[in-house]
């Protein structure tokens, strides 16, 4: 009688929601959605003034440890210019894997970047800081870099760091899961 193989189970691949490598097209669609969402143009407004933002015009750049950002707005009072916000993060082999530097001022039309160039900056910001956040949600981890190598932003996502032997027993308090309020 001869004996049978045993028969090998093949596990299905996990297809996550974000990749560890996002691309410009994927980081772009992302980006226009937290500006705006589907539309072409939309209208943002604060505090008494409005903007129209031509969310066709955005694009994205992504150079070694750069990310560059620009996107075209219009005013009646100042017509239609081009904001640019450039963030600057640290090498593959630094520590700061979260961190990211960038200019005080956005770049671009000077009256729009100061009305507008705040908003257009942190709205940037916090879709990089989404993005990386459920990157590592889905995976059951916490966000540990955001790199930008080879024209793609590079995700990674690592257990959460145990600090609670770092408080006296008495100041503990028990934690929500990563990325749940």
């Amino acid at each position: 009688m001869t004996e049978r193989p045993p028969t090998a189970v093949r596990v299905p691949r996990r297809h996550y929601t974000v990749a560890d490598r996002v691309s410009v097209a994927a980081l772009e669609q992302r980006l226009r959605s937290a500006l705006g969402g589907d539309a072409t143009q939309v209208i943002w407004e604060d505090r008494g003034s409005d903007v129209l933002v031509h969310l066709d015009t955005l694009r994205v750049h992504l150079a070694d440890q750069v990310i560059v950002v620009g996107l075209e707005l219009e005013s009646v009072e100042t017509g239609r210019g081009a904001l640019v916000v450039q963030l600057v993060f640290g090498s593959a082999q630094g520590k700061a894997g979260l961190v990211a530097c960038t200019d005080e001022q956005v770049r671009g039309h000077a009256q729009l970047a100061a009305r507008w160039g705040a908003v257009f900056r942190d709205v940037v910001w916090a879709e990089l800081l989404r993005i990386t956040r459920d990157h590592a949600v889905e995976r059951g981890l916490a966000p540990q870099h955001v790199h930008v190598l080879d024209g793609h932003l590079r995700l990674g996502a690592a257990p959460a760091p145990q600090l609670d032997h770092l408080l006296p027993s008495a100041q503990r308090f028990p934690q929500p899961p990563f990325g749940h309020p």
